[in-house]
């Protein structure tokens, strides 16, 4: 099992060849409570052996604020796979500079997850939850 970092800005043909399948799939919506989107600024981490067994999204785009932010959407896969992406989503996240992670969720099973990984719910509206979790940075 390998984790691949991807996105469309630096490889449009080969991310939508390993992700196309899942912008498609009535599974992802039904799972995530949405369909999922692309952003040029997404670096998608995707763990694959044969098959990709999951993925997660980073947008980087909350560095430039004040809180210097990055948000994780998307999670999605076996529940072997989901601490490996998160590990890895974070881990990237301190490797570029952010202070904090939210993370959002419209799937209670993912929402609890993250909140038993260190996030802590900061907003609900509905289905939607919203987590955050501080990154511990060596001074």
């Amino acid at each position: 099992m390998e984790i691949k970092q991807i996105s469309a800005a630096t490889d449009k043909s080969g991310f939508y060849a390993v992700m196309g399948e899942f912008f498609a799939s009535g599974k992802i919506r039904r799972t995530l409570g949405y369909p999922l989107e692309n952003k040029p600024v997404y670096i998608w981490l995707v763990v694959m052996d044969d098959t990709v067994k999951g993925f997660v999204n980073l947008d980087p785009e909350g560095l430039n604020l004040p809180d210097k932010k990055v948000t994780l959407d998307d999670l999605y896969g076996d529940l072997d796979v989901l601490p490996v992406l998160l590990a890895e989503g974070l881990a990237l996240a301190q490797r570029k500079g952010a202070l904090a992670v939210t993370a959002k969720a419209y799937n209670q099973e993912i929402a609890n997850f993250y909140v038993e990984q260190g996030f802590d719910l900061v907003n609900t509206r509905g289905r939607y939850q919203e987590m955050r979790k501080e990154i511990p940075h060596e001074g």
